[in-house]
């Protein structure tokens, strides 16, 4: 009996024990909550784009189409529109960014390389920036070329952003300067601003 009323009276104990840990953890009603948090990252992404995807090169060189001797060389036909500037942005309240543009070497004494950033083509989504004109000559220089950028997507294409419009210019004053050679130099475009790091697509 000693034995059997043992494990009785550790059953009867233990029962109670749950009956009681029940009554204490059961405050469930008719509603339910928790806490969400909500990360939107700072993004900053700019890219050229041309008609076959992401741009690589262009080639500007002066027209000698009906060239007569005694006039000057005809640099408004150095000149190419076909890309476009696409970038994506998210910004802080009352933040804006800029998108700035250098050479990466000096151009032969007497050119300048004058770019513009148009209009921003229709299916921009936010507030989008406002392009100008620059001229550059020189690897130091860094110029803005579209200002007041928001949280915006542009798009993308060469028909979505702002069409870029390069133009070789020739100072009349340094003609005599001019050698007959070909120089390349990259430019490089940079969206202002810290954002957080984007994996690189594959």
């Amino acid at each position: 009996m000693k034995k059997l009323s043992l494990i009785f009276a550790v059953v009867f104990i233990f029962g109670v024990g749950n009956v009681v840990n029940a009554q204490v953890d059961n405050n469930d009603t008719n509603e339910a909550s928790h806490q969400v948090t909500l990360n939107i990252p700072k993004v900053a992404l700019v890219d050229i784009e041309g008609s076959n995807g992401e741009a690589n090169s262009i080639t500007l060189t002066p027209s000698l189409t009906k060239m007569e001797a005694g006039a000057a060389v005809d640099f408004s036909g150095a000149t190419n529109s076909d890309l476009a500037l696409n970038y994506t942005s998210i910004v802080e309240d009352g933040e804006t960014r800029d998108i700035t543009v250098g050479i990466s070497n000096n151009l032969p004494t007497g050119l300048s390389l004058e770019i513009t950033a148009g209009g921003i083509f229709s299916g921009a989504v936010g507030n989008p920036g406002t392009g100008r004109t620059i001229e550059l000559a020189a690897s130091e220089e860094s110029k803005s070329i579209v200002t007041g950028i928001g949280s915006v997507y542009t798009g993308i294409g060469n028909k979505k952003g702002h069409p870029l419009t390069y133009n070789l210019k020739v100072n009349d004053s340094k003609y005599s300067t001019l050698e007959a050679a070909s120089s390349t130099v990259t430019v490089t475009y940079t969206i202002t601003g810290d954002a957080a790091n984007v994996p690189t697509q594959e």
